[in-house]
């Protein structure tokens, strides 16, 4: 090839590399858009660099495509599916502490878009110094007209169908070289409704029945897999306290999460928003200003930072509680200081623990000591140990509440799925997640101080979705709304489901059952 074309083929190259990961997931004619737009965007890095005041711009438009890219990348080599906005929003939430170890787990992605972002950038000064300056033009041109129309028709598009809230910068990027953009725009959009809803209060007509308990606690797990734990069958001794307490407990042997990310599962199952008609406004309606609204003191204790008051889903249903904090503790038993000072407060009370359980990075979520099992893989064992880590705590929950008249709800947020790959590998659920990415583990646990006839042990071996535990919650606590709540195991009415629906990370509606059983299967299937 002569050398002379060398730049130009690099050109229609580099562009051309974002546009597969969209082939099959979205329209020709939006793919020949990103192609497009890719070549004259790196068109209009080349003629910004001819000014030094304007390099910067230069280097930030390279950089930023070199983001996307890697994005892509990062999303299809997990998922085998494009990026969306439920990853966009998990990303803008992430605690920084917590997004450097993503990185320092990921970092050959990160490598990977380092290298982009400097060859984008050599190609863009050697496509300055070789072609025509009409040429620079014609393409910069071209981009501002294409930009120009397409927000233009966005902005006065009618988006009262489209099942996520329209925004027209999004679309715009959506149409795109940098088309991963438009999920961080809309999760942005998001962020602010979740603020508003953070501010809105919504008041019940409550009737409150005797229940023999004053204290609640609901630990929230994170990342748990209920497949992974010896109180279902696991051959890993890592549930001892659980098993020990199992006559106390009423056990769901097939409790399902409601979507395979925190950021819209813990939300889904503290409020009446369901994955059937998935509406952010529903997150004002939560349990938490619930039992405030019945006379209970509520806390809100969390492993997990938060950060920025409004920023995060969870975050603002839990700004309803009465008490509430953010412990940066190494491990979730950092906790249990806090747990003590609410249980010395006098009066009936709802204290929710939320944890970072068995999150990525699964061998940062225990102490060195607390590693007594081992599997053949190295992340395997540090997975059953973290298992067996939040085991530990609920043990340690359980003593602290043994003389009061006390119970625990625990569940997990999601579950995860898992590959054999490089002896073990675990990932949240994707766009196209199979069963294991919601098979999490559920259990009402009773201290003995309980009277018997106030209390509901055994099993529940029908599916159960924990975007119905607003509902279980509101039947334990003794609240009525005049709602009825027979999708509560614990309520007279009771009837078991005849599908669950769940939300993929792309916040689109699936039936579970329709779901593959594993990752093995879900690959297989496309």
């Amino acid at each position: 090839m002569p050398a002379r074309l060398l730049p130009l083929f690099l050109l229609a190259f580099c562009s051309l590399l974002p546009c597969l990961f969209m082939l099959g997931h979205t329209g020709n004619s939006v793919v020949l858009k990103i192609y497009v737009t890719g070549i004259t965007m790196l068109l209009l890095c080349a003629l910004l660099w001819r000014h030094r005041l304007t390099q910067p711009l230069s280097l930030l438009l390279c950089a930023l495509l070199a983001i996307n890219f890697g994005l892509s990348l990062f999303s299809y080599s997990l998922y085998q599916a494009p990026f969306n906005d439920g990853f966009a929003l998990s990303i803008l939430e992430t605690h920084p502490d917590e997004s450097f170890e993503m990185l320092a787990m990921y970092w050959p992605y990160l490598a990977v878009t380092t290298v982009s972002a400097i060859g984008l950038m050599l190609l863009t000064r050697k496509l300055s110094r070789r072609l025509p300056t009409r040429v620079l033009q014609a393409g910069s041109l071209l981009l501002a007209a294409f930009m120009s129309v397409t927000y233009a028709k966005a902005a006065y598009h009618d988006g009262s169908s489209q099942p996520r809230r329209w925004v027209p910068s999004a679309y715009l990027m959506e149409k795109s070289a940098l088309f991963n953009a438009s999920y961080f725009i809309a999760a942005l959009n998001d962020s602010q409704l979740i603020g508003e809803i953070s501010q809105r209060k919504v008041r019940h007509h409550i009737e409150q029945r005797p229940t023999g308990i004053d204290t609640y606690v609901v630990v929230i797990g994170e990342s748990a897999r209920r497949q992974s734990m010896n109180l279902y069958g696991y051959p890993q001794p890592d549930t001892p306290q659980a098993n020990t307490q199992r006559q106390n407990m009423l056990l769901f042997n097939d409790a399902i999460a409601a979507a395979p990310l925190t950021v819209l599962a813990v939300p889904l199952s503290l409020s009446i928003a369901s994955p059937a008609r998935f509406e952010l406004h529903d997150y004002a309606d939560n349990i938490i200003g619930l039992a405030g609204e019945a006379g209970y003191r509520t806390y809100w204790l969390s492993a997990q930072d938060a950060y920025g008051s409004y920023a995060n889903a969870v975050t603002a249903i839990a700004l309803n509680a009465r008490e509430k904090a953010w412990v940066s503790g190494e491990h979730d038993f950092s906790l249990l200081s806090h747990l003590d000072k609410a249980l010395q407060q006098p009066g009936r009370k709802v204290i929710f623990l939320h944890l970072m359980g068995s999150h990525s990075s699964a061998c940062e979520r225990f102490p060195s000591g607390a590693a007594v099992l081992h599997e053949q893989g190295a992340y395997d064992s540090c997975y059953v140990n973290s298992i067996r880590y939040t085991d530990s705590l609920l043990g340690q929950v359980f003593a602290r509440l043994k003389g009061l008249r006390a119970s625990v709800l625990y569940y997990s947020d999601h579950g995860q799925e898992r590959t054999p790959d490089n002896g073990g590998t675990y990932y949240h659920g994707g766009e196209y997640p199979s069963q294991e990415a919601y098979r999490v583990p559920q259990f009402i646990w009773y201290s003995d101080a309980v009277p018997r006839d106030r209390t509901r042990t055994g099993q529940v071996n029908a599916p159960y979705s924990t975007a119905d535990n607003y509902y279980l919650m509101m039947n334990w606590l003794g609240i009525r709304t005049g709602v009825r709540d027979c999708a509560s195991p614990l309520s007279d009415c009771y009837a078991p489901p005849s599908s669950i629906t769940v939300l993929n990370a792309a916040r689109r509606k699936l039936d579970y059952h329709r779901l593959p059983d594993n990752v093995r299967l879900a690959r297989a299937a496309r």
